[in-house]
């Protein structure tokens, strides 16, 4: 109804954030460049945050989207996993195979994965959107994580 009423290509209104709608005003240039720049760094945890709305799944897209191909990025969608399920999701985002089920083996295939892309000059980043959501305890171990 609204494409061929106003003579619009695509339906304007999605459910799924869509980066070629993302608004570039300076806040949202902002975060996306401290986002860039922490990755880059390796600053560790970056926390992004703003009220419902306000498009920081959109920013998260838009930065997937564009990221350098150097730039490994696995992003999680669902707040509610625990420690090992994110894991084997990042993992597997990752290309790893044969992935063990338990924590510590889990988390030594993430290790010896950072070493090779480190050794390749490469950058690994873990993007949580609905990060709130996230269980204490997952986020302690995430916090542990940041330190490899």
């Amino acid at each position: 109804m609204y494409e061929s009423y106003f003579g619009l290509r695509e339906l304007p209104f999605n459910v799924t954030p869509n980066p070629h709608y993302f608004f570039v005003n300076s806040s949202y240039q902002e975060a996306l460049s401290r986002l860039c720049y922490g990755i880059q760094e390796r600053a560790g945890l970056i926390v992004i945050t703003g009220d419902a709305g306000t498009g920081k799944t959109t920013l998260i897209k838009t930065f997937l989207s564009n990221a350098p191909a150097n730039i490994h990025s696995s992003c999680i969608l669902d707040p509610h996993l625990n420690f090992a399920e994110l894991l084997l999701c990042t993992l597997d985002v990752f290309g790893l195979s044969d992935l063990a089920s338990d924590r510590l083996t889990l988390t030594h295939q993430l290790n010896r994965y950072l070493i090779e892309q480190l050794r390749k000059d490469h950058f690994v980043a873990l993007l949580l959107d609905e990060a709130q959501g996230v269980d204490d305890k997952v986020l302690e171990e995430l916090i542990f994580l940041s330190d490899l």
